[in-house]
């Protein structure tokens, strides 16, 4: 009986050897303060990505879709961020929360000022990669890591009426 359950042991112990070691995700829970010097301007990214006006009802979206970038983007000058290993939770200055889901599944939402996106949340290796496709807005990125002590969020947007992509790196301070 000690004969097999000393095997037993030894095979469980070989068997996580031969396991790849979990990888360490990073917690970007806390709050954090924008670097603006080290930061993307957002809005040159957004005007240069929106390039030249179109006619007609094109261009009123376009103009919506710019204006709701720019203040998303303002809004999001201080982050309040929750990280669990199920969700992640992340406030800007204006109250409002975005919650993803790292399960690498598609999740519908609504978002009040782009409609209805269908978001798919997961880890690529030490990045929390955040997809985003909408009918009005197009096809987003959003990348979440870590710079040694700095958070870096890399946005990309692709909005159908804009002439670009909009990107732009923001780096934050850990503020507590």
């Amino acid at each position: 009986m000690k004969k097999a359950s000393f095997l037993c042991g030894v095979g469980v112990l070989l068997a996580s050897a031969a396991l790849p070691a979990a990888a360490q995700t990073p917690d970007f829970s806390g709050r954090w303060q924008i670097d603006r010097e080290k930061s993307d301007p957002a809005v040159q990214a957004i005007r240069a990505g929106a390039g030249q006006l179109r006619k007609g009802r094109d261009q009123m979206l376009q103009r919506y879709l710019a204006d709701v970038l720019l203040q998303l983007a303002s809004d999001a000058s201080t982050l309040k961020i929750e990280q669990t290993s199920k969700d992640i939770k992340i406030f800007d200055r204006a109250g409002n929360v975005n919650i993803y889901y790292i399960d690498g599944k598609k999740h519908v939402r609504e978002e009040p000022a782009l409609g209805t996106m269908e978001t798919t949340t997961q880890w690529r290796g030490n990045e929390l990669v955040v997809e985003s496709k909408g009918k009005q807005s197009g096809r987003g990125v959003q990348t979440f890591a870590m710079e040694g002590d700095q958070l870096v969020l890399k946005v990309r947007v692709d909005p159908k009426t804009f002439d670009n992509e909009v990107a732009a790196d923001f780096y934050y301070d850990r503020v507590e």
